[in-house]
């Protein structure tokens, strides 16, 4: 009898060590699919926020390079006026306030080469 209760013992830790095992694969699985999760939401945040710089400098750049190429732009064409004898009235201020810079090259253009504002502009 003695064998047969060692035997069923043996047995019944075989099932309790499998059962053991596959409780701690789940857990395991749980632990990593949630560990891995985490790392990943961690890592897509860290990536985005560095593209997000890049994209905002280079963005801030070509703004800042636009920006400063429609002031020069106006700062010439005020110049041009003045040296022509052209008068900028409010209402030509704020066309030139309304034109982007090809819009103030074409009226750069047109001035030095016509002397004179355009009509209806």
């Amino acid at each position: 009898m003695a064998g047969i209760a060692l035997q069923n013992e043996r047995g019944a830790l075989s099932v309790a060590e499998k059962r053991g095992r596959e409780l701690g694969l789940k857990d395991g699985r749980e632990q990593g699919l949630k560990g891995g999760r985490e790392q990943g939401l961690k890592d897509g945040r860290e990536q985005g926020l560095k593209d997000g710089r890049e994209q905002g400098l280079k963005d801030g750049r070509e703004q800042g390079l636009k920006d400063g190429q429609q002031k020069a732009l106006r700062f010439a064409l005020e110049g041009l006026c003045t040296v022509l004898g052209i008068e900028l009235t409010q209402e030509r201020m704020r066309h030139l306030d309304s034109l982007d810079a090809d819009g103030l090259s074409a009226l750069f253009a047109h001035l030095q080469e016509r002397r004179a504002w355009p009509l209806g502009a």
